[in-house]
């Protein structure tokens, strides 16, 4: 058995997770008829807003004389002490001027009794990514059962980033990463008689950013196809600047689509999807 976080090569059953406009094509998986078992750990590892409320610390409104401060009747209070300062404070996405960059992370893996009982969903996991550069404070969301939580935890705590930034300084940054633990098959597989049907394809936008700047090219993903007609994993096979890879997943997550099927019962396939983006 193989387990592979980024794109199965091929093979039967795997286990696994969790750009634009002018024309859409697809490319199927390629594969070789060996079975084996892939981990997807998402293309998307995708990062999401936490929002929290920030509590301004209340001005005294004491006017009793304090000879010993140098607060008195008639003399202003002094400049309050400015939180941001403080290097434990944790920002939201919305508080930073530079966002956290992830620069790698590691596969989770199945245990082999989350295999054996085909558990499938996600581990959702909120986090600190630290101005030092390290991962702390990791609490679990939404978990799963036969160890996958463990595993995504430990996953977690191997990511390495480069830190948010306010006003030039390296700050904490609140993150929520989520892995998802799929079991599909490659849509090449032998064993799939009635492949997934596309209905419909949104085809997305060009961003502002990258029609200025003359971005042109392909973005490929990676979408698993779940048997319930969902769209499960979305992973950046190969990406473009400018907000174009944002915007191809975008579009992906709202295919809609006939499941695939083998031997008369709904199953989940992984399919690569190119969107080819050219300005006229």
């Amino acid at each position: 058995m193989v387990y592979n976080r980024f794109m199965p090569c091929g093979g039967t059953k795997a286990f696994g997770r969790s750009r634009i406009p002018l024309e859409v094509r697809e490319r199927p998986v390629m594969h070789n008829s060996a079975l084996r078992l892939t981990f997807l750990f998402p293309a998307l590892l995708v990062l999401q807003l936490l929002l929290f409320s920030a509590v301004a610390p209340a001005q005294s409104t004491d006017k009793t004389d304090n000879s010993q401060s140098g607060i008195g009747p008639g003399r202003p209070a002094p400049f309050p002490v400015d939180d941001n300062d403080d290097p434990n404070r944790v920002y939201t996405v919305r508080e930073v001027t530079k966002r956290a960059v992830l620069l790698s992370r590691l596969e989770p893996g199945f245990t082999e009794e989350a295999r054996k009982n085909e558990v499938e969903s996600v581990v959702r996991l909120r986090m600190v990514l630290g101005l030092n550069g390290k991962v702390s404070q990791i609490r679990v969301i939404k978990g799963l059962p036969d160890g996958l939580t463990e595993k995504a935890i430990s996953a977690a705590r191997a990511i390495t980033f480069t830190p948010a930034q306010k006003d030039g300084r390296n700050v904490n940054q609140w993150v929520v990463v989520e892995y998802n633990f799929n079991i599909y098959y490659d849509e090449d597989d032998r064993e799939i008689t009635s492949k997934a049907v596309i209905m419909e394809k949104p085809e997305p936008q060009y961003t502002d950013e990258a029609r200025r700047n003359g971005t042109q090219g392909t973005v490929v993903v990676a979408v698993i196809l779940t048997k319930e007609g969902a769209i499960g994993s979305v992973e950046a096979v190969k990406t473009l600047p400018d907000g174009l890879t944002e915007k191809a997943i975008e579009a992906a997550r709202a295919i809609k689509f006939r499941p695939a099927e083998a031997s008369g019962r709904r199953v989940s396939v992984l399919r690569n999807i190119e969107y080819v983006f050219a300005l006229n």
